[in-house]
């Protein structure tokens, strides 16, 4: 039988501001559409682990990697890695090389 439970987590409790649990990874994706196909990182079946995305509002391909001031992506890469993080999210990914211009902040 196919399990796709986590053996490598023995004990679980409720932590403060978190609503979900057994998220292994957290995807920020643009606000943008187009097809994800199998093995893109917007498409879930590339994974064998449990995924949760959020999107970046209005975060697109042409505000992040086109436009020369990209200070207005900011502050939706942060809500939407801070949603990931209080949805249970052990480590969180942005789906654009791009969004590492902000990860300090």
């Amino acid at each position: 039988m196919l399990s796709y439970r986590d053996m490598g987590i023995g004990n679980i409790h409720a932590r403060k501001e978190h609503r979900c649990y057994g998220m292994g990874l957290g995807i920020i994706i643009l606000d943008d559409v187009y097809p994800g196909f199998p093995g893109d990182v917007r498409n879930a079946s590339a994974y064998p682990f449990p995924i949760q995305f959020e999107i970046a509002e209005k975060v697109d391909i042409k505000a992040l990697v086109v436009e020369e001031d990209k200070t207005p992506c900011l502050e939706p890469i942060q809500r939407a890695a801070k949603k990931l993080e209080r949805m249970g999210c052990r480590a969180i990914a942005g789906e654009c090389g791009y969004v590492a211009l902000f990860q300090k902040e």
